[in-house]
């Protein structure tokens, strides 16, 4: 590890335990800096456990243990020698990686235990990128970019705009993300609460509390939100649940398993654009309706409205219902629901 002058007093490097030392051959590192001195931290990891935690004071501090297990004590010696904890500074970031000198990780990670302790002030820009192992990140205020591929990621809450997470192959947790962007592929991930999330997704499962706004690119997997503000997006071979839809919504679907959205009584509008995509929509029973609902006959399987408005023929066999006197017959403006549904099975109720 090569680090400027000034911050060689604040680092302590200890070898290889020899004779009396723990069970497994070990090295352990720890570097501490002023954190007034950088305007972000980047983390490259490989393998093993990294948590990120809030420092109590103004300085950064890193903290790496690495061990070797199911190997004999002269190789683990021989393997640890080989990998090097680096850092870099520039332009005010400090980067750290592990380099494994060539030694293939996928082995590697069956009998290395290697853990990063990062202590960073909470509003200082952070970056990390981890594979084949898992990631621990505390509550954040500064913007967050994360890409972990093979591990799992358990966040608090990442409260700032800007945020960017990325988890392929593995399962995530976080409290909040503020507003930011979401890339699942074939993982899982629970999200407490987001101001504006944009989400893209291949066969993922995701589960979210509460989400003022969201945007939606997926295909295949499960996608469910107990509430909801602003939707908008595509989606396909794919589930979704919204439980409550709290203003708008707009989607198109295609190709999909089932689709339900339930409206709040303080929705206005929803707009959806269905192929091949069963839907069930729930509206309040006391909002009057602005209908356009386009569809064949047999497609149309529920509708229970209120003074429903005669069909018009539409070539094709499509039947197309339209109405707004809902404006006519009362101030308050009412919700409009328009659908374009093709090959799939449409249900509105209250």
């Amino acid at each position: 590890m090569k680090l400027p002058d000034y911050l060689l007093c604040f680092c302590l490097a200890l070898p290889l335990a020899a004779g009396a030392q723990p069970t497994k051959p070990f090295r352990e590192l720890t570097a501490v800096a002023p954190a007034v001195d950088f305007t972000s931290f980047r983390l490259e990891a490989r393998g093993g456990e990294v948590r990120i935690n809030n420092s109590t004071d103004d300085s950064i501090r890193v903290e790496v243990r690495m061990t070797m297990k199911a190997i004999p004590d002269e190789e683990a010696e021989q393997r640890l020698d080989r990998i090097q904890i680096l850092d870099t500074i520039g332009e005010g970031r400090w980067s750290w990686r592990t380099d494994l000198d060539g030694m293939e990780l996928e082995w590697l990670v069956r009998v290395l235990d290697i853990r990063y302790e990062v202590f960073l002030p909470i509003n200082l820009p952070l970056e990390v990128v981890q594979r084949n192992g898992n990631l621990v990140v505390a509550d954040r205020d500064a913007p967050v970019w994360i890409d972990l591929r093979f591990g799992d990621l358990s966040a608090g809450c990442l409260s700032a705009n800007g945020n960017r997470v990325e988890v392929q192959f593995g399962e995530a947790s976080l409290a909040c993300l503020g507003k930011g962007e979401l890339t699942l592929t074939a993982g899982s991930c629970w999200l407490g609460e987001a101001r504006s999330l944009k989400l893209r997704a291949s066969g993922a499962e995701f589960r979210a509390r509460h989400l003022d706004q969201w945007t939606i690119e997926a295909h295949a997997g499960q996608y469910k939100a107990d509430y909801v503000g602003l939707m908008t997006g595509r989606m396909t071979s794919s589930q979704l649940t919204v439980d409550t839809l709290d203003q708008e919504v707009d989607l198109t679907l295609t190709l999909m398993a089932n689709s339900y959205i339930s409206l709040s009584p303080n929705a206005q509008a929803l707009s959806i654009d269905a192929d091949l995509a069963p839907l069930r929509i729930r509206y309040p029973k006391d909002r009057l309706l602005d209908l356009d609902l386009e569809g064949k006959a047999h497609d149309l399987a529920e509708l229970d409205i209120d003074d429903l408005p005669r069909p018009e023929s539409l070539p094709d066999d499509k039947l197309r219902y339209r109405s707004q006197w809902g404006e006519a017959r009362t101030a308050e403006s009412p919700l409009r629901i328009q659908v374009r549904t093709r090959g799939g099975k449409v249900r509105i109720e209250k």
